[in-house]
């Protein structure tokens, strides 16, 4: 009888410990693998948009080598358009139009260049560094993240600060904010050296799905050489609805996902 006794406590001690995890993880959101591509070359990818002919832009950082053109899928190479000088690092870039828009790390530079062109219209300054942009086309903002839990709004007219939100998981501040994608009227956002991408509401800071991606990472088919040169996921490039492009620093891979 004890041991009938104990055995039901045991199970019912494992049931509530899968509820409350059922609970804790309520946000969590799937990742479904559709498509690989290859990249062939090292880029330390730090801004990752698709244009409005679906073409893939990626901007690159890391001092003497950052610079931002289209991607080449046959080629699986960066067709460079613009090189930064050397004393900039490269962050994040997105659209607005015709104009590819683009932070500096350290240096409190933001340049709007014309993609078309080539030629640099603008040059702005913020305090503080820039990590990943964002742009919202049904309010005409700009989201910009500094590696911390903040997300700052700025103004694209003359790239001033508007507003702010701090980000919060389950009530508490989650820093280290990379990559920002706008979608479905959410941020989506990568963690530095982390393999969750969040998705953020932007009127609370909440965090409304956490999609975990180390699943999928840990079952490629990759050499060892390509594992000890990839970084960090680093860059989510919005195709529609809940699908994505995906990719990060010295990866050797695009992937083509849907986020559920």
């Amino acid at each position: 009888m004890m041991f009938k006794i104990l055995n039901f406590t045991i199970l019912l001690l494992v049931s509530l410990t899968f509820t409350r995890n059922v609970i804790a993880n309520g946000s969590l959101g799937g990742v479904y693998l559709i498509e690989t591509y290859p990249i062939k070359e090292n880029l330390f990818i730090q801004g990752f948009e698709l244009d409005q002919e679906a073409q893939l832009l990626i901007g690159t950082g890391l001092y003497g080598e950052s610079a931002w053109g289209y991607f080449n899928w046959e080629k699986g190479l960066l067709d460079r358009s613009i090189g930064l000088d050397n004393q900039y690092f490269g962050e994040g870039i997105s659209l607005r139009d015709n104009e590819l828009w683009q932070l500096t790390w350290k240096e409190g530079k933001v340049f709007k260049w014309d993609v078309k062109t080539k030629e640099l219209v603008n040059t702005y300054e913020i305090k503080g560094e820039g990590w990943g942009l964002a742009y919202n086309e049904e309010k005409d903002l700009f989201y910009l993240s500094d590696g911390s839990s903040t997300i700052y709004t700025y103004n694209p007219d003359n790239f001033k600060l508007v507003d702010q939100v701090e980000v919060n998981l389950e009530g508490e501040p989650l820093d280290q904010l990379n990559e920002l994608e706008y979608a479905n009227d959410a941020i989506y956002a990568n963690i530095w050296y982390d393999n969750r991408i969040v998705k953020i509401d932007l009127q609370s800071g909440q965090i409304l799905k956490t999609y975990d991606l180390t699943p999928m990472l840990d079952q490629l088919d990759l050499t060892a050489e390509q594992r000890e040169t990839m970084d960090v996921l680093n860059g989510i490039a919005h195709i529609e609805a809940d699908q994505f492009y995906l990719t990060g620093k010295n990866y050797p891979l695009i992937f083509k996902v849907e986020l559920k």
